[in-house]
């Protein structure tokens, strides 16, 4: 009976004389072991001398906004005598530049050096273009099709605006590291929030007689998961570049509106309104330079920094314009100036 009791536990007397100098705690395990445990990609901060783990973010931003799909107006189309006529050209609204704001705040835990990082931005941009006159014997027609109405008419003259209500949350949790001396990688996850309101308003001038006025919503509430990576290639000193990417995929509602009416009449000849549900991917690219300083005998940080920013809003345009042409992207990019304060 001790022979097999002995024989049975063989298996487990070689094992610990094979490992017991190798593993000390099970891998894989959580634990508080930090002489077992070393940093294998060590923090990369920020992080300043008993301060409260707290840091403030302000971005001053001066971007562009423009979409797909937005012609409101074309010449080239053929006359009314049937005549060839010469290469045309498509009128969009006039996209130009605005500022806008960002707000955020964070704190870096004692875990493992991860940190939390709320942000907010505001960016209202307003874009029209100058009327648009039939010249040169080239006709101007209508782009937007009428309800109860000729789909395409010869225009005296046309003229669009078109503005965006752009709002934006995004939560993150990340912890930045170094992979080498010179290289920190930040990733991150968290989710992604917006409500934005889009409106244009279109005025055409009819050859013949009067005019019609179509007016047009099209509003989307969204959420989602986030996910991306920041990098920093750090000089010797505070200085280094940054490259930052961002992926969303939000699930969210869009609200579209349209009516059209008589500038003169008054008297509605379309009134219609749609909502429904739809996932949207978001794409962010940012790029640029960063300058950081520690003052106070390192008991606070400061940085400063400067790049060029581009976001791609998949499919955001679903104006009830045309059911034949499909829906445009939302692209914003430009410069963002950034500044944070740790302590």
């Amino acid at each position: 009976m001790l022979k097999r009791k002995m024989f049975l536990m063989m298996p487990a007397i070689c094992a610990s004389a094979v490992y017991a100098d190798t593993i000390l705690i099970p891998e894989g395990k959580l634990t508080s072991h930090t002489t077992v445990f070393g940093d294998i990609t060590p923090s990369a901060g920020p992080r300043v001398i008993d301060g409260c783990g707290i840091f403030l973010t302000g971005d001053y931003i001066y971007w562009t906004a423009r979409e797909d799909n937005l012609t409101f107006a074309t010449t080239g189309m053929q006359n009314t005598a049937g005549a060839p006529t010469k290469q045309g050209r498509k009128y969009p609204p006039r996209f130009k530049y605005d500022s806008g704001l960002k707000f955020g705040i964070g704190f870096s835990f004692g875990h493992d050096k991860w940190d939390m990082y709320i942000d907010y931005t505001w960016f209202n941009p307003h874009h029209s273009h100058k009327k648009v006159y039939e010249g040169d014997g080239e006709p101007l027609t209508n782009t937007i099709p009428f309800a109860l109405e000729t789909p395409f008419v010869p225009l005296y003259s046309a003229q669009a605006s078109w503005s965006l209500n752009f709002n934006v949350f995004d939560w993150e949790l990340g912890r930045n590291f170094y992979v080498s001396k010179f290289l920190s990688l930040r990733p991150f996850f968290g989710f992604k929030g917006t409500w934005q309101k889009q409106t244009m308003q279109v005025n055409y001038d009819f050859k013949s007689s009067g005019g019609l006025r179509s007016e047009n919503k099209n509003s989307f509430y969204g959420v989602g998961p986030r996910a991306g990576i920041d990098t920093a290639w750090h000089f010797p000193g505070t200085w280094s570049f940054f490259a930052d990417l961002a992926y969303s995929a939000l699930w969210g509602a869009f609200y579209v509106e349209r009516e059209d009416y008589g500038i003169s009449s008054g008297k509605n000849s379309y009134d219609a309104q749609e909502s429904f549900h739809s996932t949207k991917p978001v794409m962010e690219l940012a790029i640029g330079i960063r300058k950081e300083d520690w003052f106070h005998n390192d008991r606070y940080h400061f940085s400063a920094q400067v790049g060029w920013e581009t976001q791609i809003w998949f499919s955001q345009n679903q104006f009830d314009f045309n059911p034949s042409v499909s829906a445009g992207d939302l692209n914003i990019q430009g410069v963002t100036a950034k500044l944070r304060f740790d302590f």
